[in-house]
């Protein structure tokens, strides 16, 4: 009987490392998955971020190009950006106090 009871301890023992050795891998692998959600959790908040600026930046453009299809906000544009003046107009640029 003592050899019966000693392969049913040395059993027990090898069933029992089995156990902890696949627990231990599950573990692992979720923690991986864990870390994985977050990583990706964290790049959808960065893409999203990205989106709302280039909305807002398309937003911007629209609004721009709207402005550029009037024919006096371009001509008020120019004559101020680029200092055009009409016939017999004289520019006087005045800077800010230093």
């Amino acid at each position: 009987m003592a050899k019966k009871a000693k392969r049913l301890r040395i059993g027990n023992i090898l069933i029992t490392v089995a156990i902890l050795v696949v627990s231990t891998y599950f573990l692992v692998q979720a923690g991986k998955e864990i870390l994985s959600t977050l990583q990706l959790t964290s790049q959808v908040k960065d893409s999203q971020k990205q989106i709302e600026a280039l909305e807002e930046e398309n937003k911007q453009l629209i609004n721009q190009k709207n402005k550029l299809q009037d024919p006096e906000y371009v001509k008020n544009y120019a004559r101020g950006a680029y200092m055009l003046s009409k016939n017999g107009e004289q520019i006087f640029h005045i800077s800010a106090g230093d």
